[in-house]
């Protein structure tokens, strides 16, 4: 117990005199044998796009009663560095890469899309509670498989049944950067 005592205070004063930067010479210096078995992992930083869902909506607020955001949709599309769409189908809509459903409280956080370009549009479709129920009983948004669905194999037809079920819709679009979270920039909603 005493040695260990010893090598702390060696390494606090060691610290204190030349920074911790030069803390393993200083052991080194002292004669103390600071000694780890534990195995170093690397650390991945996080990639993601997100909404700020307080920008969003801080004009209109969120809430439960009609004409209140409640809930939003997000359709995430390839684009290109002008905003152009990528990936058009027979139908003109282009199939969407994922989509997600998010309360109005919370941002949506869309990590590690990997596509050909790393230059996103995003469709963000927002409904108030009344139009969200009625959705959610059409397209019963509330079962998992549903959900991962959405988020896996998103359709055009989906997402253009949930733009036109909308209260409020907006784009933004983002560039995702490597090991960054970034935040899309988004139009106002009307």
């Amino acid at each position: 117990m005493a040695l260990l005592r010893t090598i702390a205070l060696e390494l606090a004063g060691c610290a204190l005199l030349v920074g911790a930067a030069a803390l393993p010479a200083c052991t080194s210096l002292t004669g103390s044998s600071v000694v780890s078995n534990a195995t170093v992992t690397t650390y991945v930083p996080l990639t993601s796009v997100e909404v700020d869902a307080n920008s969003l909506f801080e004009r209109l607020g969120c809430g439960t009663g009609a004409g209140v955001p409640f809930k939003y949709v997000v359709a995430v599309y390839a684009a290109l560095p002008d905003g152009t769409l990528i990936g058009a189908t027979d139908s003109g809509l282009p199939t969407p890469l994922t989509i997600g459903v998010s309360d109005c409280f919370t941002d949506a956080v869309f990590q590690n899309l990997s596509t050909p370009t790393n230059d996103y549009d995003f469709v963000v479709d927002v409904y108030d509670e009344p139009t969200y129920e009625t959705l959610r009983s059409t397209l019963d948004l509330e079962d998992v498989n549903v959900l991962g669905a959405l988020a896996d194999a998103p359709t055009a037809d989906l997402a253009s049944t949930l733009t036109g079920a909308a209260n409020w819709s907006t784009t933004c679009f983002v560039s995702q950067q490597p090991n960054l979270q970034v935040i899309a920039s988004c139009g106002p909603l009307p």
